[in-house]
């Protein structure tokens, strides 16, 4: 119920050719081989094959913005479970109680501005490629090479200087 009689009639029909059909194809291989087993058998690489082709500069960059996503959002949710089971203070505490002087603040902050800048600004380059067409004569291959590179670089230059940037000591409690 619910189809014409003739769609009905049709479907049926389909179903019976299909049942046919896949009863008198021939077998491929031994019935206990698998897929895979009968690829191996072939000799030939997996396509795309990573040791044989090199991945342009767009592909490297285009997988660190979906890698420090993953990184941004790890980090999002320890600053997240650290305030709700640690407290209001308990993120500042923690900075503030690294050491002072030497390395290590520094690169603490550098660890934690680069996947956020990169995967942003990674994220902008996106946003102006749907805005503006990326299939157009204007973007090459040279042009995107050239920002992929861009990417890494001001990533790395804004991250350092924000790594060099620190938040007031709060004050004393009398």
């Amino acid at each position: 119920h619910g189809h014409p009689p003739g769609r009905t009639r049709m479907l049926g029909q389909l179903s019976r050719a299909r049942v046919s059909a896949l009863r008198s194809a021939p077998r491929r291989g031994l019935a206990s081989e698998t897929y895979t087993e009968q690829q191996d058998k072939t000799g030939r690489p997996l396509s795309p094959h990573l040791t044989i082709y090199r991945l342009p500069m767009i592909a490297y960059s285009s997988i660190t913005v979906r890698i420090t996503g993953g990184i941004a959002y790890a980090y999002i949710i320890g600053v997240t479970a650290l305030a709700l089971f640690g407290g209001a203070g308990a993120l500042e505490q923690a900075v503030q109680s690294l050491p002072e002087g030497g390395v290590t603040l520094p690169a603490a902050k550098f660890a934690v501005s680069w996947p956020f800048v990169y995967h942003w600004i990674g994220c902008v380059r996106h946003m102006v490629w749907d805005v503006f067409d990326v299939s157009s004569k204007s973007f090459t291959n040279s042009l995107m090479r050239t920002s992929s590179y861009g990417i890494f670089a001001a990533t790395t230059a804004i991250s350092l200087g924000l790594a060099t940037l620190s938040l007031p000591k709060p004050a004393q409690k009398e």
